[in-house]
């Protein structure tokens, strides 16, 4: 049957966007077609090109694929055109194409195994060997691990090689006529090879190391500051820029004589700044307190500013970088609920459906809305010098927080006109715009609170040593936001929720560290002891916050319970008959050890289920309000009344007869037969004359 093929990435996206499809009944497509598209539909790549750019399925910045790459410097013309390394091409395109379409991988899943097939590939054409005729060769493991620094490295290489002969051995029953197939004895062979590896591997592996708090509040401390300079001086700064581009556009077309001068882009660059200090002494002396003295310096200043807001909303949010890079310039926005405010950031999130943008609401502090601003403000200034637009007249939804310094259009992403920063590293202290740059120095106490959550890493092998700066990524903000979370005694659910998790355990091994991954360490050896102190010790603040929560919103709380299992508490405690477990803080504290109690705040009230919750009560009492589990309070129905009044106003606006007024109609019923329950909870007391 023949059935038409899209990549897994593409599905979803616009029809005159996307590649053509490819039938299961082809095994080579013929060499016009398409694999990638712009924006506008036009064709950016086709089977026959040596590139493929798949930059718009993907939020990888420059997602190329290089076919010629698999040739050095040291091939001339006659090896590059010969039967032989056309051939090779050929074959490298037919793995790539089927990667893609037929075993349904995203684009970053593909460019990482491309690595793997231009090993093979150059392997092949220094042998003299046929494409498929390597995939025989044992020999060729040899040479994948050269110059590899690390037993780690090597079974990087070989695990990263392990799966492309999985998915080869997949084509093989797949693809009519595909002979590119592993031999038994490669695949034999890169196995085992992996596998005496492996345990050294898993020692030598570090999970992303947790920032240590007194580095981790350096940054936030200074970067706050530097954030609020920013904002103070942004208005002196644009005009600075502004003088320098007329004076430079002036300069250019002889309006302004500097002297005697060569006319390169460097010179006209130096003497039209020094022509500004010298003309604008207010702008001299803030360029001097800035330490800015040249054009150069001042865009790396704005970059400098860019970089610090973004590595400010990861740690306040915890997003990935990619995440961070796809926040468009109109994000930011607060949500009221009742007397509830939250902050928070619209971007897209990549880990869902394949590799496709899927929008997500990330919640934030007050604090986040700084740099935020201060993030739109350097925009501002991006927008306006390097690509003459005003940020304002633009579909804000369609342009980046953070974008490109350079308006060359290069490639297209899935979600924006501009290109956004690519962010390759994480923040990093300047000589020039770092307030206090000494405090990034690594102390022995530093190293040690990091050694607390891997013993059994050598961190001087990471570039972490006493006496270096820290070496700031963007991965580290999450999980130290994950970490201190945790710690705090915020829940799995929650933290799941918030990083945009699929399945909790990835979070479980995110704030517990990998200690709780099956057979990776022993508990009876002594460099551990450190690593399971602290999950003991996070264990016990956690235990206490809900012993002292179940004291303060149950057993000492003096207004009305109410809800499923607030009805009942309530009563028990009317009757003076409050069950022990809540009356004695001893066994309170065991029942929650032990599992059989326990109890967590809400927006709304509280939740005394023992198994994790899957609704959700952020911005709705509805999730919760039929629930069994549910605790609610005085607040609570403080929040009910007031949510039946803007129901109510809804209504009125939207017709009483109209369907949505109908529903609205129902659940005001539902929240008032709570509300009237609630009533009758209320104790009534004997009054004696």
């Amino acid at each position: 049957m023949n059935v038409q093929l899209v990549p897994y990435d593409t599905i979803g996206i616009a029809q005159h966007t996307s590649p053509d499809s490819l039938s299961t009944d082809v095994s080579t497509p013929d060499s016009n077609h398409v694999i990638s598209r712009r924006r506008n539909g036009d064709i950016l790549s086709v089977f026959a090109d040596n590139v493929w750019d798949f930059s718009l399925y993907t939020s990888r910045p420059n997602a190329r694929i290089y076919f010629e790459s698999i040739f050095s410097e040291d091939h001339g013309v006659f090896e590059r055109q010969s039967p032989l390394a056309n051939s090779i091409i050929q074959d490298s395109k037919l793995i790539i194409l089927n990667l893609w379409y037929r075993r349904q991988l995203s684009v970053n899943s593909v460019m990482a195994l491309w690595i793997q097939i231009k090993y093979l590939a150059r392997y092949a054409l220094s042998s003299g060997i046929k494409f498929a005729d390597v995939l025989g060769k044992t020999e060729f493991i040899e040479c994948r691990l050269e110059g590899a620094e690390s037993r780690y490295q090597e079974w990087v290489r070989l695990a990263s090689l392990y799966n492309l002969i999985k998915h080869l051995s997949q084509l093989s029953h797949q693809v009519n006529d595909f002979n590119l197939i592993p031999s038994v004895d490669l695949t034999k062979l890169v196995a085992e090879q992996a596998q005496e590896r492996v345990d050294e591997a898993i020692r030598e592996k570090i999970q992303t190391p947790v920032i240590p708090i007194r580095l981790l509040s350096e940054l936030i401390e200074q970067s706050t500051e530097t954030c609020f300079k920013f904002m103070e001086v942004v208005t002196e700064v644009e005009k600075a820029w502004e003088h320098y581009e007329v004076t430079k556009e002036r300069a250019e077309k002889g309006e302004i004589k500097f002297g005697k001068w060569r006319k390169s882009n460097a010179t006209i660059a130096r003497q039209v700044w020094k022509y500004i200090k010298e003309t604008y002494p207010d702008i001299a002396n803030l360029l001097e307190e800035l330490q800015v003295d040249s054009i150069q310096e001042l865009t790396n200043y704005i970059s400098y500013i860019q970089k610090t807001s973004a590595a400010m909303i990861s740690q306040f949010t915890g997003m990935r970088v990619s995440e961070v890079r796809a926040i468009p310039l109109n994000s930011y926005r607060r949500v009221t609920y009742g007397e509830e405010v939250i902050c928070g950031f619209d971007s897209y999130t990549f880990k869902f459906a394949g590799n496709s943008p899927k929008k997500q609401f990330w919640v934030t502090a007050d604090q986040a809305e700084l740099y935020y601003q201060c993030a739109l403000a350097s925009a501002r200034l991006i927008y306006r010098f390097y690509y003459s637009l005003n940020m304002d007249s633009v579909n804000q939804d369609k342009y980046p927080l953070f974008p490109n310094h350079s308006s060359r259009v290069d490639s297209e992403t899935p979600i924006f006109v501009v290109n956004p920063r690519p962010f390759k590293e994480g923040w990093r202290a300047s000589t020039n715009n770092t307030l206090r740059r000494e405090a990034f120095v690594i102390t022995n106490e530093d190293l040690e609170e990091m050694q607390s959550f891997n013993p059994w890493v050598h961190f001087s092998k990471k570039g972490i040593d006493v006496g270096k700066e820290f070496p700031f990524a963007w991965h580290m903000y999450r999980r130290s936001l994950v970490v201190y979370a945790a710690r705090g005694g915020v829940s799995i659910p929650v933290i799941a929720n918030q990083l945009k998790h699929p399945i909790e355990k990835m979070t479980v091994y995110y704030t517990d560290g990998s200690a709780y991954a099956n057979n990776f360490v022993e508990r009876g050896t002594n460099q551990n002891e450190g690593l399971f102190d602290f999950i003991n010790e996070l264990q016990e603040e956690v235990l206490t916050m809900k012993v002292d929560a179940i004291c303060n919103d149950i057993s000492d709380y003096e207004g009305i319970l109410f809800g499923g299992a607030g009805a009942t508490l309530q009563r028990q405690k009317n009757k003076g008959i409050l069950p022990s477990i809540y009356e004695d803080r001893a066994l309170t504290e065991k029942e929650v050890r032990s599992g059989r109690l326990s109890y967590r705040r809400t927006v709304v009230g509280g939740c005394s289920s023992i198994e994790p919750c899957d609704r959700v009560a952020f911005t709705s009492i509805l999730p919760c309000i039929d629930c069994s589990d549910a605790i609610f309070n005085d607040d609570t129905a403080e929040i009910m009344a007031d949510q039946i009044e803007v129901w109510k106003e809804e209504i009125s606006i939207y017709g009483e007869k109209s369907p949505f007024s109908l529903q609205r109609e129902k659940e005001i019923s539902v929240v008032e037969q709570h509300l009237a329950a609630r009533n009758n909870l209320i104790p009534v007391k004997e009054i004696i004359e």
